[in-house]
């Protein structure tokens, strides 16, 4: 308890550093400090068909995208999936959250996809502000009765619970509707020690042997 205590400090002082003018430091002492081991990575068909073997032997953990909204799969997912499971790694999928479809819809576009696939992490929900919602995001109280369908259709059909992506902007808009979910929370400047997450993601400039896609850059992140 006396660690979190110290450590929950060293991010508070950390942020003001930040807000000060000291980005890079700060967020340097934080990123050594907090990901000594459980790295990971999150992909999509931006990094392309992975070499897996080459990529597992740098991390420790992978999630996959697998769909998005009521009907799109990722083009990259089946071959990612079935070729990370090979490694000795934690794997699990992702599910991209659309403001513009039903919950139910897109649950069932995600677990059709989770299907033969023996995942070691829970299934997640990437839940960001896009596009048109980020000037005008829909109201809390109709994204709860989406975000609660898709929940409950996962917990159905898998028995897990999911784990929320999110961004910071995001999270202090829907939070409430997140809670009863661990969090992973992207947030590349600051150490998000305004939340109780499960997993950072500190970096979108990773750069990693193992993969040729079109982003030049892998998402980084660490677990609890």
């Amino acid at each position: 308890m006396q660690n979190k205590i110290r450590f929950n400090i060293l991010a508070m002082i950390s942020a003001v550093l930040i807000l000060c003018g000291i980005c890079e430091p700060a967020h340097q002492i934080l990123i050594e400090k907090y990901t000594q081991k459980n790295i990971g990575v999150d992909v999509s068909s931006y990094q392309g068909k992975i070499d897996w073997h080459t990529l597992a032997e740098q991390i420790d953990f992978a999630y996959i995208k697998a769909t998005e909204g009521k009907s799109y799969i990722d083009e990259c997912y089946y071959y990612n999936a079935e070729n990370a499971l090979k490694e000795n790694i934690k794997v699990g999928a992702y599910h991209f959250f659309s403001f513009g479809s039903s919950g139910a819809e897109q649950g069932e576009n995600f677990v059709k996809t989770l299907r033969g696939f023996d995942f070691s992490l829970a299934p997640c929900i990437d839940v960001e502000l896009y596009g048109e919602y980020k000037k005008n995001p829909r109201s809390v109280e109709s994204v709860k009765k989406d975000f609660d369908d898709l929940v409950l259709l996962l917990q159905n059909s898998l028995g897990q619970k999911p784990i929320v992506y999110t961004t910071p902007v995001t999270y202090f808009k829907y939070k409430d509707i997140f809670k009863g979910c661990d969090l992973w929370i992207r947030d590349v400047y600051f150490y998000p020690f305004y939340a109780d997450f499960s997993i950072w993601q500190y970096s979108d400039k990773g750069k990693i042997d193992g993969y040729k896609g079109q982003e030049e850059y892998m998402d980084l992140d660490c677990m609890k």
